[in-house]
C-alpha cells in the first residue's frame, strides 16, 4: 500500500513542482539533499544553495523553487537573478540602479 501511495504522489504532485529531487536514505531514516550534501530529519524543511525549498517527507525529498520568475515586464528592463536573496530583480537595461515593475510572475 505504501508503494502505491508513493506512485500516486509521484504521478500527481511531482509534475507540479518546478524542480524536484527524490532521494531517501532508508538505512539512516534521514533525507539527503545532494545539492548541498546535507542530511535532514523526517518532516524538516530547508532552503538549499540552489534556492529550492525542500521538505523531508516519509518516502521522498520534495523540492521546489523558492522564487517566482518574472515573465512580463517592460522591454527596457532586464531580470537579474540575485542568488544571495533567491529572487529576481528587475532593472533598467541602461541603468541597473533603477528598478522596474513586473507585470506577471510564474
Amino acid at each position: 500500500m505504501g508503494v502505491l501511495m508513493c506512485l500516486v504522489w509521484l504521478v500527481t504532485v511531482f509534475p507540479l513542482l518546478d524542480s524536484a529531487l527524490i532521494i531517501y536514505s532508508k538505512s539512516s531514516g534521514r533525507c539527503v539533499d545532494y545539492t548541498d550534501r546535507t542530511m535532514h530529519n523526517l518532516g524538516f524543511k530547508w532552503r538549499n544553495s540552489d534556492c529550492q525549498i525542500c521538505q523531508c517527507l516519509r518516502t521522498v525529498v520534495a523540492c521546489r523553487n523558492s522564487y517566482s520568475t518574472p515573465e512580463r515586464y517592460p522591454d527596457d528592463c532586464v531580470a537579474v537573478f540575485e542568488r544571495e536573496n533567491c529572487r529576481y530583480r528587475l532593472q533598467k537595461k541602461t541603468n541597473p540602479m533603477v528598478e522596474c515593475q513586473t507585470w506577471r510572475g510564474a
